[in-house]
């Protein structure tokens, strides 16, 4: 390669200008950072954050002015059990969601007991009703199929 394959350096009114562009460059991003920063503070957003503030203040002055729970002083004797209160029976803690078939004992059985009646059916054929003649093989003879059954 010669020297007249490279490029001459720059002039010094390019340097000049790539300065005066990188600064105008700066000068408008710290512009935009300034902006940005005014308008969070807007009065619109100022309003919103003044009525979530005093929402607050109203709600932390309802929770602490709840009234205390009432505990009633049954009187049991030394042999007496006392009673299940309503609270108590329903105190079940999380319990996963259910749906209605297996919420009831008696249609649980019932869906139990058909499917096992179907996969029974998969294992032992049904017997034949006594028929009053032979009428043939409903179904055709298969040479394939062999249904002997062992003793």
């Amino acid at each position: 390669m010669s020297d007249d394959d490279h490029p001459a350096p720059a002039p010094v009114e390019d340097d000049e200008f790539y300065k005066a562009a990188q600064d105008a460059q700066i000068r408008k991003r710290k512009q935009k950072a300034a902006d940005k920063e005014a308008s969070k503070y807007d009065s619109m957003s100022y309003l919103f954050i003044c009525l979530f503030i005093s929402i607050l203040v109203v709600l932390v002055l309802l929770t602490s002015c709840r009234p205390q729970p009432v505990f009633f002083n049954d009187e049991v004797g030394a042999d007496e059990k006392r009673s299940a209160s309503k609270k108590m029976i329903k105190n079940k803690g999380l319990t996963p969601a259910r749906p209605l078939k297996m919420r009831n004992p008696r249609v649980r059985m019932r869906e139990a007991y058909d499917s096992a009646v179907k996969r029974r059916k998969g294992q032992v054929r049904s017997m034949r009703e006594e028929g009053k003649s032979y009428g043939g093989e409903a179904t055709g003879i298969r040479a394939n199929v062999s249904r002997s059954v062992k003793f």
